[in-house]
């Protein structure tokens, strides 16, 4: 695993473009980075509050929706963060909540220069 696998898996990125093509795949992932900005930005609020219905659904899209974008490891820190929900485990949501936002900025972060390259390299 190269250090960037960990944030966007190439294999599951050049599946969607084969699947979707190029320019729908970068609309795509656009679309991807906004609302998963927004559920990460609930998910940490819910935390926060305790809420932990709001917790556990916010956590379930934020992995579904990291997996379909090859977001591996923040998929799998939502669904603990999903389980713990869950489990009313209360003091591991906020043990994760600081891991989710670490990942989910470094995720963006790459997923971002991706859009940003593959838009120059149609020029």
């Amino acid at each position: 695993m190269t250090s960037n696998e960990k944030y966007l898996d190439d294999t599951i990125c050049q599946k969607l473009i084969y699947d979707v093509g190029n320019d729908l795949f970068l609309q795509l992932l656009k679309v991807y980075i906004e609302e998963s900005q927004q559920i990460c930005q609930k998910l940490i609020s819910a935390i926060v509050k305790q809420d932990l219905k709001a917790c556990e659904l916010h956590a379930h899209s934020l992995k579904s929706s990291s997996k379909t974008y090859g977001a591996e490891q923040l998929a799998i820190v939502s669904e603990q963060a999903e389980q713990a929900a869950k489990s009313a485990d209360t003091k591991l949501l906020s043990q994760l909540s600081c891991e989710i936002t670490q990942l989910h900025q470094a995720t963006i972060t790459y997923a971002l220069s991706q859009v940003s390259y593959s838009q120059a390299q149609q020029f």
